[in-house]
């Protein structure tokens, strides 16, 4: 319920029960006494959430007081999350990440995290987001051609880098000199590494700013999706675009890009079944919020059937080949070994969107169209390009590496930093 609205009935509410009363006290009769009572619990009720939003609205005044606040929520999130990971049953799930919300509370404030999250989308906390300090800012260049990683100490600029964390480390025994921890055989810039994985980062780029923090549940946009957002822009000239939905939003920028680049848009809905992704997503819609008029923006919409479809719905999904489900522990050990969001994205768009954008790895081209056919959609390729691969769990399993080079959905590649590389697409699904 929205503020405005919440006061305008409250206030009707209790004009209502004062004349009920006054009603009453004239008449002696029962019919007063029925309007008292229909009248007097959800006055109460509307008393209890007018003073939440009280609170809400003077801790958007005092923006700074914010942060502890902001720091608990994160950090508890990221330790239920990681506890839910592995557990498949999805109604367990939602029902615990449900309860969390509106169980737990601020101490200071008596307000429950529900509350909380969502107050930072309806009240404003732009200038708490705006003036908030990264431990580290990641600039990047317009082409993609240049990264400057830098905190208040230390400075390290990559050029032609292949990735947004260009590192190579994660193989056991890498050809290639890592562009962030090496130089001339000496380890060095551990100072990034720990910043880059324990510290809030803002990452920079063209018109966009976005706030970010690692973890199990929350990815800074990819080198693919930048690669892909002038391309999808450029395709969606052809269409009128005012509402888009974002799922999978991660921290927005698929969205926020669209939202700032084309000039028609002006609503955005968005679903993440990770709450912090979610809440990152709505910070970085504040972040971002003067550059672009953003209208109607929905907090963790859950999926469900919007009242109207709209115009375009976008997804860049976790992916991996699964051959069959034969390599059953890869897709245990790494969220994006389950294609089950694929699907859900699909489905989900089939029925409440006139057109998708999704942005996959084509090594999963086949389960794709296959999803595609079971849901009468149709589909073409707009867009694809090489990208380096790099998923840890892959070089950790030999059998399922080989699977992948012997079928052609990884080759070898002559890129300075990694091994192997393989190609991504922009699908157009309608």
């Amino acid at each position: 319920m929205k503020p405005a609205y919440l006061i305008t009935t409250t206030i009707a509410n209790f004009i209502c029960i004062v004349l009920s009363i006054i009603w009453f006290f004239n008449t002696k009769d029962i019919e007063p006494v029925i309007v008292f009572l229909t009248l007097i619990v959800p006055f109460i009720f509307e008393l209890i959430q007018l003073v939440k939003y009280r609170k809400l609205y003077h801790l958007s005044k005092n923006p700074y007081k914010i942060d502890d606040i902001f720091f608990t929520i994160d950090k508890e999130l990221l330790g239920l999350e990681r506890s839910l990971v592995k557990n498949s049953d999805k109604d367990i799930w939602i029902k615990t990440v449900n309860t969390f919300l509106n169980d737990k509370s601020d101490e200071s404030t008596g307000i429950s995290y529900n509350q909380l999250i969502k107050g930072v989308t309806r009240f404003n906390f732009y200038k708490w987001v705006k003036e908030f300090s990264p431990g580290l800012t990641i600039y990047i260049d317009k082409k993609l051609s240049k990264i400057r990683y830098s905190d208040k100490n230390n400075e390290l600029i990559i050029k032609k880098p292949s990735l947004l964390w260009d590192c190579n480390c994660y193989l056991k025994n890498p050809t290639k000199k890592c562009p962030i921890h090496f130089k001339e055989n000496t380890k060095y810039n551990l100072w990034l590494a720990d910043s880059f994985s324990n510290n809030f980062s803002k990452i920079r780029w063209k018109n966009i700013e976005i706030m970010w923090k690692g973890g199990i549940d929350l990815w800074p946009p990819s080198f693919d999706l930048l690669k892909s957002l002038d391309p999808i822009i450029k395709f969606l000239s052809n269409y009128r675009v005012n509402s888009i939905y974002e799922y999978w939003s991660n921290t927005g920028t698929f969205g926020i890009y669209l939202l700032q680049n084309i000039k028609s848009a002006n609503k955005y809905y968005h679903y993440n079944q990770f709450l912090r992704a979610s809440l990152y997503t709505n910070i970085n819609l504040i972040l971002n919020q003067q550059a672009h008029n953003l209208k109607n923006t929905v907090f963790f919409n859950q999926v469900k059937r919007l009242e109207n479809k709209v115009d375009l719905l976008v997804c860049q999904p976790p992916y991996l080949a699964d051959f069959n489900g034969k390599f059953q522990k890869i897709r245990e050990q790494t969220l994006i070994g389950d294609n089950e969001i694929l699907f859900n994205a699909l489905s989900f768009g089939k029925k409440n969107a006139n057109r998708m954008i999704f942005i996959i790895g084509l090594m999963i081209l086949d389960t794709f169209i296959d999803y595609v056919r079971k849901l009468d959609l149709s589909y073409e390729v707009i867009y694809k390009f090489k990208s380096p691969f790099r998923v840890t769990e892959a070089f950790r399993n030999e059998k399922f590496l080989d699977a992948l080079i012997e079928n052609n959905l990884i080759t070898h590649t002559e890129n300075k930093s990694h091994d192997f590389e393989h190609m991504i697409g922009v699908i157009h699904i309608y």
